[in-house]
Parts: C-alpha cells; structure tokens; sequence
C-alpha cells in the first residue's frame, strides 16, 4: 500500500485532530499537533513495514508526536483556563459535561489519556495495544483504571 499523503490527510484529518485535541490545552494547539502529526507522517511515509493495519501505524505516530509535544512543555505549568472559559461559555448542559470529560481526560495520566482517546476513537483492543505497545489484557486494564479515575474527577468536579 502506498498512499499518498493528501489521501492520508483527506481520510484521518478528523480522527487525527480528535485525537490531538485530548492531549492540546486548545483548539487551535491541537490543529498545530495535527499538521506535525501529517508532517511527520510525510517524513515518515517510506518507513511503513505493513506490518500492522496502516491506521495503527499512523495513530502510533500520532500519540507519540503528542507526547513528545507535552514533554517540550513540561517545564510549563499546565494551565487549563480555556477549558474553565469554554464551560463558563457553553450554552447547553451537554456542552458543559462534554468540557468536564475533556478536562478530566486531561488530567489522567498519558498512557491512560492515550487509551482513552482512542478507545474513543473506536479502536479495538488490540488495535489500541499495538498504538501503545501493550498486551490487549493490558489495555484492559489501563481501560478499567481510566474509567474510574474518570469518574472520580467527575465526581469531585460536579460536587
């Protein structure tokens, strides 16, 4: 399979930015995340082994290049301000339990967080261990984690 990289961008763009959004503090951060994800998948492209699904592959390189990015900003204090300003702003309830789960997606550890977006994402199991490189029973488990960790930050933040 060789794809060209205006058909890699016209089919993963969304999922792509889906998944550059849960680790970007913004919007606009995670359409930056998402050009060095395409970016990087340009430079890239010659190095697919088809060893995995071509989509496997390509959400690899976009989690590592998201975590790479958070790594650049350690040093930085995470600062969640346009996410408070975006629940201020929300017009309906379900916009505002939607910012709440992005937020406390975005407190999870990034393993966690990675496994989630893309469990999100529809990914199987596997699919997902083979991203994060783990065992399927493994993802399971960080799964089962995430969950309640999430509910527990839902919890504390509704009350």
């Amino acid at each position: 399979m060789n794809p060209t990289i205006e058909y890699i961008v016209d089919q993963y763009r969304e999922p792509v930015y889906k998944l550059c959004l849960g680790f970007a503090d913004t919007p606009e951060e995670a359409a930056d995340l998402s050009q060095e994800v395409f970016l990087q998948l340009w430079r890239r492209l010659d190095q697919f082994r088809g060893e995995a699904k071509f989509s496997t592959w390509l959400y690899r390189v976009a989690v590592n290049t998201c975590l790479m990015h958070r790594r650049k900003r350690r040093l930085e204090t995470t600062a969640l301000r346009s996410d408070h300003q975006a629940i201020e702003q929300a017009p309906s309830e379900e916009k505002e339990q939607i910012a709440a789960l992005r937020l406390a997606i975005k407190q999870l550890p990034r393993q966690q967080r990675a496994a989630v977006i893309l469990h999100l994402e529809e990914l199987s199991h596997r699919e997902i261990g083979e991203v994060l490189g783990q065992t399927e029973n493994n993802v399971g488990v960080i799964l089962y984690r995430a969950k309640n960790k999430l509910r527990s930050l839902l919890k504390t933040s509704i009350a």
